[in-house]
């Protein structure tokens, strides 16, 4: 028997994305969830082009070397007759002869473009701008000079899961755009337990924050009335950006009540972001994973303060968890950051791909780019405060896998601070793909973890009838509306199952129509951690 969660991937949005963008004058950004394949998109719309003009220059943005080299490799695997260039982090592949494409990082593009690209604009041959993961460089200063005159771009594609304004300067709007719903109909991705905890601060913990939070109140205002000048027009999300370019570097006394501010952000979103009720529901919940022979992610995120006061809290968080962790017994457990070098990173995540079981705690984020293992969940311990870029590393973790496993995703917040909105958009977000469950205490949330264990089906290797039925596996299953979606799903495609407790309790499925089905529950309504056997009826 096929395995009951079997789908074959439909990467068809594709092609419908392009032609949206062709239809809106091959301008626009594609907004399309983590492994969905944006990266094919920008290709064919590279290859739509080239095949109109060979005479076409193509520059591929990106922010990161594990992208660039990405996009290399598929680009050679993609036109392999083609030449390709590369700079940014090493690379400077100048060629005499322009190639179909440049692919170069962010940092590396403004020095670099006026004299890649001067046969563009002196003999008016035509380009094309891809801006990939754009999300984290079309505010910056530099994108408002990549984008204007002199560099006049005849074409422009932007890529990210997370665009935050509906339009973007050199760019235009968003032309198309892929969800979570979209993907897991596609089967891209699979359906996920997404566990949402808040947790309370110490008693100490909520009096710091607190005298933080008056005395951040009373530096903006002061901020504001001093700098009102500076200050005018600026919209919210722009404030402390702005700020930041007043200030400068942290410890040049340049704008010393600008500076005094900042401290006091960080040291208020350091209460939250190292809450020790925090740390110990992670340790526990790493636990709770690897006692059942799991793999799980720690994610601490970044937080803008800490980058503007130049201190590393991811890492010094996920040093105290570790420690933690190993004070109670040897575990595979080890921290990813981008400090530890390029060798040792890729060995550590080809560790954690190999084992049964462990944790990999990985401070700020894994680059775009970089080959996640698989792995049976994450646990977002501390997240940036954008619900988007919440979602997209969510979206990094999942992985279609053999469509036997359900991953858990937990996220834990402090109540009452400025970590508490990062869950707003789940519902919006995640519904009819991920399994929702928001515990209201500590003892909710331990029961919880407890019983979401993943669902297994072991099909027989020789299915035997019993009465009308084929009885062809077994399901240990812990999530009860899980099995109602799989059973909706095989009866949508005309089959009539029935599942049946080993202890011989039935549920039965009673398939009415294509379109429409019944399922009822007899003797226990919500199992958890049961064997459960499958039967399909027989022809």
């Amino acid at each position: 028997m096929e395995n009951f969660l079997d789908k074959k991937p439909d990467y068809s949005w594709q092609d419908k994305a392009i032609q949206k963008w062709l239809m809106a004058g091959k301008k626009g950004m594609i907004e399309a969830v983590t492994g969905s394949g944006k990266s094919h998109v920008g290709m064919e719309a590279l290859a739509k082009l080239y095949s109109e003009d060979k005479t076409l220059s193509t520059l591929i943005i990106v922010p990161t070397i594990p992208l660039l080299e990405q996009w290399y490799d598929k680009l050679k695997e993609r036109f392999p007759n083609e030449r390709f260039g590369r700079i940014g982090g090493g690379y400077k592949d100048n060629c005499n002869i322009p190639p179909l494409a440049y692919i170069i990082t962010i940092q590396s593009a403004l020095r670099n473009i006026e004299h890649l690209f001067s046969h563009c604009w002196d003999k008016n041959y035509k380009c094309f701008l891809i801006a990939d993961e754009c999300h984290h460089y079309i505010d910056a200063p530099v994108w408002s000079r990549i984008v204007k005159p002199p560099f006049n771009w005849d074409y422009t594609m932007g890529l990210s899961a997370t665009i935050e304004n509906f339009e973007a300067s050199g760019l235009g709007q968003i032309v198309a755009t892929y969800s979570f719903k979209d993907a897991y109909r596609d089967g891209l991705v699979p359906a996920f337990n997404l566990v949402n905890m808040g947790i309370s601060l110490t008693a100490k913990e909520r009096e710091n924050y607190l005298e933080l939070s008056d005395k951040i109140s009373d530096l903006v205002k002061k901020v504001k009335d001093i700098y009102e000048h500076e200050l005018r027009d600026i919209p919210d999300h722009w404030f402390f950006k702005k700020l930041q370019q007043m200030m400068g570097k942290i410890g040049s006394l340049k704008e010393p009540l600008i500076e005094k501010l900042f401290l006091a952000l960080f040291k208020r979103a350091e209460i939250y972001y190292m809450a020790q009720d925090k740390i110990d529901l992670t340790e526990y919940t790493v636990r709770e994973f690897i006692k059942q022979k799991k793999k799980v992610f720690v994610f601490f995120e970044r937080i803008a303060t800490a980058d503007y006061v130049n201190d590393n809290i991811a890492m010094r968080a996920g040093k105290k968890l570790i420690d933690k962790i190993r004070e109670n017994g040897e575990l595979w457990c080890r921290v990813y950051h981008s400090q530890i070098g390029k060798k040792e990173r890729r060995q550590i995540l080809d560790e954690f791909q190999s084992i049964t079981s462990g944790a990999l705690i990985v401070c700020r984020s894994l680059d775009e780019g970089v080959d996640v293992p698989d792995a049976d969940g994450a646990i977002l311990a501390a997240s940036t405060k954008s619900a988007r870029q919440r979602i997209q590393r969510i979206g990094r973790v999942l992985r279609r896998g053999d469509g036997d496993k359900k991953p858990i995703i937990v996220t834990l917040y402090a109540k009452g601070t400025g970590d508490e909105g990062v869950t707003s958009e789940d519902h919006q977000e995640f519904e009819g793909v991920a399994s929702i469950h928001e515990p209201q205490n500590r003892v909710g949330y331990l029961n919880t973890i407890i019983k979401m264990h993943t669902v297994h089906y072991q099909p027989l290797e020789k299915p035997h009838q019993q009465d009308k039925w084929l009885y062809v596996g077994e399901v240990d299953v812990g999530d009860a509306e899980y099995l109602l979606k799989i059973m909706t799903q095989r009866i949508r495609q005309g089959e009539l199952i029935k599942l049946e407790y080993a202890d011989r309790n039935p549920i039965e499925g009673q398939y009415r129509s294509h379109t429409s089905h019944t399922i009822n529950f007899y003797g226990h309504h919500a199992p958890t951690e049961n064997l459960i056997r499958l039967y399909r009826e027989r022809s």
